[in-house]
C-alpha cells in the first residue's frame, strides 16, 4: 500500500492545495492527495519525454508512444480525413514535400505540424519513398463514437520503406530490389587459386576455363567465409533469387542489382560499425540505397534441409532474414513479429509469409555461370545504364540508345538483359530468333506494338491486388439516426480511407481485366490470323509462336470481365471465353453470379456494358461491380435507389400536405437530408412558425392531417416484403438552422429515410468489400491465376523486348551477330567485327567513321593470331570510343539484340572488363587516389580474366612518371596477351616499339593499330580521319588539340620551346597496311 509522508500532506497545506479538503472525510482527503502525487509523478516522466502534461494531449501521447516504438520511421498518424505529423517530423515532411509547416500552441510548448490529405497518400508516399525515407502508417481502425470522450483507436497498420513500395501508380521502367545480405560467420580470408577457381592459375597458364557444370560448388565449411545475398522486386512478385558471393563478387552483385535497400545479417553493432569492418561491402553499396541493420540469430536458424532447397547455411540465412522482413513490413501490429528477424524454423519463412503476403514466394538460385560478368567499373566506363556525366539521368547510355519498349515491364525485362549478358549461344540465338522475325514482317511488328502501347504494368497491378488487405473494419447498420450518429457514420464508411482503398483496389482489378483483355486480344485477332500464312517451321516463326501460347489467362480475364461494367469483351474473345463469361466461377459463391433467381431485369442486364443510372452510388466512389454479378449486391442497390426514391417523392408529398410551392429536399455534407423553405412561408405556416420559435419537436397537428389517416408508402425491397405505410400522426417537424434567405427544417418521416438509405449504403459498401477481396484472390493469390498471369507477363515483356529491339535494329541498320560454341576439343575464341559502330556516339554526330576488329585467342601456338590490339593514337582521334564499341557490341550480341555493324561473329565471352576514361575518378574519403584506383582495377582484371573474358583498358600507368607508367603498361599488355582478348590503347608509343621486337614474348600475338592525322599546311590545323590502320602513331600531337581546347597561345609557345630544347621525337615504326 502506498503510504504518503506526513511532509506532503503539510506541503499541501501550506501551499493553499488542500482548500478544498473543507468537509470531506479523511479517505477522500487522501484520495485526492494520492491524484495529486500520480499527476506530479506523471508530469516529471512527460518532461523527461519533451512532453509537458499541462500542454500534451491524450492524442500527442499516443503520438509520442507510437513514436518511440518507431524511431527510424516518418509517422504519418491519421487525424480524421488527414494524416499528420507532429515535431521533427513534421520538419521532415514539410522539408521533403514542400507542404506548410504549421504549429499548435504558443511559447516553448508550441508543437510543429505538418500535414497531408487522406485522398492524396499515393502521390505523397512516392515522394518520401523517393526521397529515401522510410515511412510508417499509423491509420484509425474505428469510426468516430458518437459523443466519444475517448481516444479514437489508431494502430500502425504498415510500414513502407524504399525496397518495399508496391503502391506507385507512375510506370517505373526500373526494378525496385530489395537485397537482404548475410554477413561471413567467419572472417573472410582471400581466397587462393584452389579455393576458387582457379581463374588467376588457369590464366597464368593458358589453360581453358570449362568446368563441366559450370560452376564450382563450395562446401559448407568454404561456403561460411562467403556472403549470402538473397534478393526481390516486391513491386512485380517475382521470385526470390539467392546467391553465394565473395568479397571480390559482391560488389559485382550489387552493381547488377541496383537496390534501393539493402538488409544486413549477421553480426552485432550498428550499420555504420559494420561497414567500416567489411570495407569491401561498404565500396559496393550504392550512395543511394537505404542500410538496415539486423542482429546476427543465425545460431538459431534451422539447418536442414527444407522448402529453401539445397543451398548453403549462407544463402538460407539471407533468404529467411528477407522473407521475415517483408513480413514485419507488410503486417507491423502482429506481436509474433518483431523489428529483428525472429528466428525460423524449417518451414517457416514460406509459411508465415504466404499468410502476411497472401502469396506462395517461389526461392530459386541465381545461376551465375550463365550470366556475363561486369563489376561496377566496367558497368560505369561502358555506360550501360547511367550516363557517367549525370548519373541520375539514362540520356546518354547504351540502354537508352537501344530502348525502344513500350511497355514498362518490357522496358524493366530490356534493362535486366542489360545487366545479366548471356554466355549460351543456343539461348541467345533464341533470343535472336524473335528479333529476327519482327525485322522481316514489319507490318506484324507495328500492329503487335501498336496493341503494347494499350497494355498496362501486369506484374505491378497484379501484385498490388495481391498484396492489398481486406479491411476488417465492421459498421453496424442503424435503424434510426440523429445528427451525430448519421455524421460518424457517414464519415467512416463513405470516409476518405475507405474510399481511396476501395478505389484503388477497383481501379487495379479493371486494369488488370483491361490488359488480359488486350494480350488475348493480340493473341486471336493480331498473331492467329497472321500466323496462318506462316512456315511454323521456321526458327523465328517458333520463337513468337512460344511466347504465343504463354498468353492463357482466359479464364481470369472471364472472372474479372465478369464483375465490372468498365471492362468491355475484346473482339479477340472467343466463344469458350464468352460461355466462360456466363458461368459460375469455382470459389467465389453463388451469390457473386447471376442465377435464375435473380429478378428479370437483372437477368435481362446482368452483363450489358453500360453507365450506371444517376440514382446508384457513383461508381468513383463505390465502384463499378456489374449487375447479377452478385445478387446480395443487387439487392442492396436496389434498396439504396428505393431510399433515394422515397426521399424525391417525399418532397411531392409534402408539398401537397402542407400547401407549400416552394418546399424543397435539399442534402449536404454536413446536415444530411432536411426541408429548405424561404423565410416567409415558414413564418406564415403555423407548424414551421412554432418550429422555429422553439426550436424544437413540433407534432403535425389534425387540421394538418386532416378527418383522415394520411400514411406516406416507404417501399421495401427486402425478400418476401410489402410496402408499409408511416403513419403521419407520428411525424414532427424541428428546425435545423438558417441561411440568409431560407429556413430548413427536419422531420422525423425523413430520418427514417435517410437511416434506409444509410444503412443500404454501408450494407452496399461492406458487401462490395467482400466481393472485391474475393475477386482478388480468385485472379491473384489462387494457384492457377497466379500462374497464367505471370506466363502472360512474360510473354508481353518478352514479345514488347523482340519489338523493341527490332525496330532499332530496322531503324539504324543493325545486322544479326553469330555467336560460336566453344569447341573442347579445339579452344578457340575470335571477336570478328566488320564496319563496327558505336550504339551511341553514331547518333550524335554526323559521318561516323565505322571501324573493324579482329581478336583471336587459342592455346595452339603455330596458329598464333592477334590476342592483343595495340592501339596507339593522337589525343581526341576516337580511341576511347572504338574500345568501348568493342565491348558495346559483344554485350549487345549476348543479351540478344542485333548490333550495329556490317558482320560480327564471336563466341561468348564469360567477363568483360573495362577500364576507359575518366570514369573511375578517386576516392578521397578512403585515401585512395585515381592512379590507386586505376592499380586496384588492372590487379583486378589480372586475377580474375579468363581466355573467353573481353579485356578493355585505356591509359594504363598515365598517373605516374612516364617510366614508371610505361614499365607498368609493358608488363600488362604483356600478361594479357596470351590470356584474354584484349584491346589496349596507349599515349606510350615506346611500349608499341618494344612489342613489336621478335624477341619480345607477345609479338606475334600482337597487332598494333593507329588511326591517320593530317595538318593542313597553311592553317596548321589538324584533321582526323578516325579510320583505323596498321602501324603505330607518330605522335600524339598534344600540343595540337591543347590550342583547339583554347589554352592560351603564349602558353603553347612555351610548350613547343621546352619540347625544341629537350631535342626531337624520336620516330616511331610505322607498320604496312
Amino acid at each position: 500500500m502506498f503510504v504518503f509522508p506526513t511532509r506532503f500532506f503539510v506541503k499541501c497545506l501550506r501551499n493553499n492545495q488542500a482548500q478544498g479538503f473543507r468537509g470531506l472525510d479523511t479517505a477522500s482527503r487522501w484520495s485526492l492527495l494520492l491524484r495529486l502525487r500520480v499527476r506530479r509523478t506523471l508530469s516529471a516522466q512527460h518532461a523527461s519525454e519533451g512532453l509537458s502534461i499541462g500542454v500534451s494531449t491524450p492524442l500527442l501521447r499516443h503520438w509520442a508512444a507510437t513514436r518511440r516504438r518507431y524511431p527510424q520511421y516518418v509517422l504519418l498518424y491519421q487525424v480524421g480525413d488527414f494524416f499528420e505529423c507532429f515535431k521533427e517530423d513534421a520538419v521532415t515532411l514539410s522539408e521533403a514535400l514542400g507542404v506548410a509547416l504549421t504549429r499548435r500552441g504558443v511559447g516553448k510548448d508550441a508543437t510543429p505540424m505538418a500535414g497531408i490529405p487522406v485522398r492524396s497518400l499515393d502521390a505523397h508516399l512516392y515522394r518520401l519513398i523517393q526521397a529515401g525515407l522510410r515511412v510508417a502508417l499509423c491509420e484509425q481502425i474505428e469510426p468516430v463514437p458518437h459523443q466519444a470522450r475517448r481516444l479514437i483507436q489508431r494502430r500502425v497498420t504498415r510500414l513502407v520503406t524504399p525496397g518495399t513500395y508496391v503502391d506507385s501508380l507512375h510506370a517505373s521502367t526500373e526494378n525496385n530490389f530489395l537485397v537482404s545480405i548475410a554477413l561471413p560467420l567467419r572472417p573472410y580470408r582471400f581466397l587462393e587459386s584452389q579455393d576458387t577457381g582457379h581463374a588467376s592459375e588457369i590464366a597464368a597458364n593458358g589453360d581453358w576455363c570449362l568446368p563441366s557444370n559450370g560452376q564450382h560448388w563450395l562446401e559448407e565449411e568454404n561456403a561460411s567465409s562467403y556472403y549470402g545475398v538473397s534478393w526481390i522486386d516486391l513491386s512485380t512478385g517475382n521470385e526470390v533469387n539467392c546467391s553465394l558471393e565473395s568479397v571480390e563478387t559482391i560488389a559485382e552483385s550489387l552493381s547488377r542489382l541496383q537496390p534501393r535497400e539493402v538488409l544486413l545479417r549477421g553480426a552485432h553493432g550498428r550499420a555504420s560499425c559494420l561497414l567500416s569492418t567489411h570495407t569491401a561491402l561498404g565500396r559496393a553499396i550504392p550512395d543511394h540505397c537505404l542500410i538496415s541493420h539486423y542482429e546476427d540469430l543465425s545460431n538459431s536458424v534451422a539447418t536442414e534441409e527444407h522448402s529453401l532447397g539445397d543451398v548453403t547455411f549462407q544463402e538460407r540465412s539471407a533468404v529467411e532474414a528477407l522473407l521475415s522482413y517483408v513480413q514485419y513490413i507488410r503486417e507491423p501490429s502482429k506481436e509474433s513479429v518483431v523489428s529483428t528477424i525472429a528466428p525460423c524454423s524449417p518451414e517457416s519463412p514460406l509459411r508465415s509469409v504466404e499468410s502476411s503476403l497472401k502469396i506462395v514466394p517461389v526461392v530459386k538460385r541465381f545461376e551465375t555461370h550463365k550470366f556475363m560478368r561486369m563489376d561496377a567499373s566496367t558497368r560505369r566506363a561502358l555506360e550501360l545504364h547511367r550516363s557517367w556525366r549525370d548519373s541520375s539521368s539514362r540520356h546518354g547510355s547504351l540502354l537508352a540508345a537501344i530502348d525502344a519498349t513500350v511497355t514498362a515491364p518490357g522496358a524493366r525485362l530490356l534493362s535486366m538483359r542489360l545487366s545479366c549478358p548471356l554466355m549460351d549461344p543456343d539461348a541467345i540465338d533464341g533470343r535472336l530468333d524473335a528479333v529476327e522475325f519482327f525485322v522481316k514482317h514489319r507490318a506484324m511488328a507495328r500492329e503487335l506494338r501498336k496493341n503494347l502501347q494499350k497494355v498496362l504494368d501486369i506484374e505491378r497491378t497484379a501484385q498490388r491486388i495481391a498484396l492489398s488487405s481486406r479491411s476488417a473494419n465492421a459498421v453496424g447498420e442503424p435503424t434510426q439516426v440523429d445528427e451525430h450518429h448519421r455524421q460518424n457514420l457517414l464519415d467512416y464508411v463513405t470516409g476518405a480511407t475507405a474510399t481511396a482503398q476501395m478505389q484503388t483496389q477497383i481501379r487495379d482489378l479493371i486494369a488488370l481485366g483491361e490488359t488480359l483483355g488486350r494480350s488475348l486480344h493480340i493473341r486471336d485477332c493480331v498473331w492467329k490470323p497472321y500466323a496462318g500464312s506462316l512456315d511454323h517451321h521456321a526458327p523465328c516463326v517458333q520463337a513468337i509462336q512460344k511466347q504465343m501460347e504463354r498468353i492463357c489467362c482466359d479464364h481470369t480475364y472471364a472472372t474479372i470481365a465478369s464483375a465490372f461494367v468498365d471492362i468491355s469483351d475484346p473482339s479477340s474473345a472467343t466463344a469458350e471465353v464468352r460461355q466462360c463469361r456466363t458461368e459460375v466461377t469455382p470459389g467465389l459463391g453463388e451469390h457473386f453470379m447471376p442465377n435464375d433467381s435473380a429478378s428479370p431485369k437483372v437477368r435481362s442486364h446482368a452483363f450489358e456494358n453500360r453507365q450506371v443510372s444517376k440514382s446508384r452510388p457513383n461508381r468513383s466512389q463505390f465502384g463499378a461491380i456489374r449487375e447479377g454479378f452478385s445478387t446480395e449486391l443487387d439487392g442492396v442497390r436496389l434498396e439504396w435507389e428505393q431510399a433515394n426514391r422515397s426521399i424525391s417523392t417525399l418532397e411531392q408529398f409534402y408539398r401537397q400536405l402542407f400547401g407549400l410551392r416552394t418546399l424543397r429536399v435539399r442534402s449536404n455534407n454536413v446536415l444530411g437530408w432536411y426541408l429548405e423553405l424561404t423565410r416567409r412561408e415558414a413564418s406564415r405556416h403555423s407548424l414551421f412558425r412554432q418550429a422555429q420559435i422553439h426550436g424544437k419537436w413540433e407534432q403535425l397537428t389534425p387540421d394538418i392531417l386532416g378527418s383522415s389517416d394520411q400514411k406516406f408508402i416507404i417501399e421495401d425491397t427486402s425478400v418476401n416484403a410489402t410496402n408499409s405505410g408511416y403513419d403521419l400522426a407520428n411525424d414532427a417537424v424541428r428546425r435545423l438552422g438558417e441561411t440568409r434567405n431560407t429556413v430548413r427544417f427536419r422531420t422525423r418521416l425523413l430520418e427514417r429515410l435517410e437511416a434506409q438509405r444509410i444503412r443500404a449504403e454501408s450494407r452496399f459498401i461492406r458487401i462490395q468489400q467482400d466481393v472485391l477481396f474475393e475477386l482478388s484472390r480468385q485472379c491473384t493469390v489462387d494457384a492457377n491465376a497466379r500462374t497464367q498471369i505471370r506466363e502472360t507477363a512474360a510473354a508481353l515483356s518478352e514479345l514488347d523486348v523482340a519489338a523493341g529491339l527490332a525496330q532499332v535494329a530496322h531503324e539504324y541498320h543493325y545486322v544479326r551477330p553469330i555467336l560460336h560454341p566453344i569447341d573442347r576439343e579445339n579452344p578457340r575464341c575470335i571477336i570478328h567485327i566488320v564496319n563496327g559502330r558505336h550504339p551511341t556516339v553514331e547518333r550524335s554526330v554526323q559521318n561516323f567513321v565505322p571501324n573493324s576488329c579482329y581478336l583471336e585467342i587459342t592455346n595452339r601456338e603455330e596458329t598464333a593470331s592477334p590476342s592483343l590490339l595495340l592501339l596507339t593514337s593522337a589525343n581526341a582521334s576516337g580511341k576511347s570510343t572504338y574500345l568501348r564499341q568493342v565491348a558495346l557490341i559483344t554485350i549487345l550480341a549476348q543479351i540478344g539484340s542485333f548490333v550495329p555493324a556490317d558482320f560480327c561473329e564471336l563466341h561468348p565471352a564469360d567477363c568483360v572488363f573495362a577500364r576507359v576514361g575518366a570514369a573511375s575518378g578517386d576516392d578521397l574519403l578512403s585515401a585512395r587516389s585515381t592512379f590507386f584506383l586505376e592499380m586496384e582495377e588492372t590487379a583486378t582484371i589480372l586475377h580474375r580474366a579468363t581466355p573467353r573474358s573481353l579485356v578493355v583498358l585505356d591509359e594504363v600507368g598515365r598517373g605516374t612518371s612516364s617510366e614508371d607508367g610505361m614499365a607498368i603498361g609493358e608488363a600488362v599488355a604483356t600478361a594479357l596477351a596470351p590470356r584474354c582478348r584484349t584491346l589496349f590503347a596507349t599515349h606510350y608509343h615506346e611500349i608499341s616499339r618494344k612489342i613489336q621486337e621478335p624477341s619480345h614474348p607477345v609479338s606475334k600475338r600482337t597487332r598494333c593499330m593507329t588511326t591517320k592525322v593530317e595538318r593542313d599546311s597553311e592553317s596548321q590545323a589538324l584533321t582526323f580521319s578516325y579510320r583505323l590502320c596498321d602501324g603505330v602513331a607518330s605522335s600524339s600531337f598534344g600540343i595540337e588539340v591543347a590550342r583547339l581546347a583554347g589554352l592560351p597561345e603564349p602558353v603553347l609557345r612555351h610548350a613547343e620551346s621546352i619540347i625544341k630544347s629537350n631535342g626531337p621525337r624520336a620516330s616511331s615504326v610505322t607498320l604496312p597496311s
